[in-house]
């Protein structure tokens, strides 16, 4: 099943616990081959420049600004088939597809 992982904690930070953990599950997901898509638009993270995404691999966030756009639920339309979308930092899809996974941070 595709997997569409929400990169939008490295937009938020330069560094800091949630990257750290969020890069290490990316790495994991990169190395083991997985059917899985980066949600992200540019950023100066460090933990994100410690790996490499393929581009086939990372669909564009950057159409609105980020300090309005993480408080927007994503449409993500092209997506027909059931998929898995985990989100870095509280942000929802609406597509009705979406099978949706949440991870609070230092709760």
């Amino acid at each position: 099943m595709k997997i569409i992982y929400d990169n939008l904690i490295f937009a938020l930070q330069n560094a800091g616990g949630i990257s750290t953990y969020w890069g290490a599950l990316s790495k994991r997901l990169i190395r083991d081959n997985n059917d899985v898509y980066f949600l992200e638009n540019s950023t100066n993270n460090l933990v994100r420049k410690d790996f490499c995404i393929k581009n086939s691999k990372i669909l564009a966030d950057n159409a609105i600004p980020q300090i309005v756009n993480r408080f927007l639920p994503l449409k993500l339309k092209n997506h027909q088939d059931k998929f898995i979308f985990h989100s870095s930092y509280n942000r929802i899809t609406t597509n009705s597809n979406a099978i949706q996974i949440a991870t609070i941070h230092d709760f």
